[in-house]
């Protein structure tokens, strides 16, 4: 791939209006291994791009350091912000967000949204007792038809891409894949990253591009800091949330 490529590309996409979620790049360093990064801030990494790769998408200052490989995680275009979900919620659909097991409707004699748990529980929208997250799933744009393939209580699987895992990721919530082999393992965000020297000093980490962040893989045999996704998990669209009681979003 050619820089000019790579910016064809991105350009075709902004064109197109799309909802980028993410770059991802993979990058040959100068010890031959190949290291990803995902960055949010598509822009900023695109300028930076711009000005410190060549033509050939090799590092102006090491030649040993070049991109290989670059993925836009786009928004999937079935989703859509709550007053499109509530215009098909009273044409008789049933909606939900990428995650849940359950789903909402709306009660055409009652003229109110019905909430319907992965628990089975049918609750109206008014009686709430969390009003804040209620209120930040209505103001998401990340709403889909609940059916027989997405819908847990309608016999499907709540499962969803890398673009939603990553933004998941960023709000504070644990994430695997289904295919995953072990149940106690998951991926999560950690923040606040620091090592302690051989002297016993203190040194936060501070990355150009991600800040003091890094994705850490959480199983049996411990934490990994630094979990680099594969070509199979960004192109994967078996994620899901790793259930637990102050989970909100495993509430539905």
């Amino acid at each position: 791939m050619k820089k000019e490529d790579l910016f064809k590309q991105w350009e075709e996409l902004k064109t197109k209006e799309e909802d980028i979620d993410c770059i991802i790049l993979y990058i040959h360093m100068p010890t031959g291994e190949e290291e990803v990064i995902v960055n949010p801030n598509v822009v900023d990494k695109m300028q930076y791009i711009g000005k410190t790769y060549n033509d050939d998408l090799i590092h102006a200052n090491c030649k040993d350091i070049y991109i290989t490989d670059v993925i836009f995680s786009v928004n999937d275009d079935s989703c859509m912000d709550f007053e499109e979900a509530l215009a098909l919620m009273k044409e008789g659909h049933k909606v939900k967000l990428p995650s849940w097991g359950g789903y909402w409707s709306w009660d055409q004699e009652k003229e109110t949204v019905i909430m319907h748990t992965k628990d089975g529980e049918d609750l109206d929208i008014r009686e709430t007792q969390r009003v804040g997250y209620t209120l930040e799933n209505i103001l998401s744009d990340e709403w889909q038809i609940a059916n027989e393939e997405n819908c847990p209580q309608l016999g499907g699987e709540a499962t969803f891409s890398f673009g939603f895992a990553i933004k998941y990721l960023r709000r504070g919530f644990k994430v695997a894949r289904k295919g995953w082999n072990g149940k106690k393992q998951y991926i999560q965000l950690a923040t606040g990253i620091s090592y302690k020297t051989a002297d016993g000093d203190i040194v936060n980490c501070e990355h150009d591009a991600i800040g003091n962040m890094a994705i850490a893989f959480c199983g049996t045999s411990g934490v990994q800091m630094g979990w680099l996704a594969s070509q199979a998990d960004m192109l994967a669209d078996d994620w899901m949330f790793v259930e637990e009681e102050n989970n909100d979003s495993s509430k539905y």
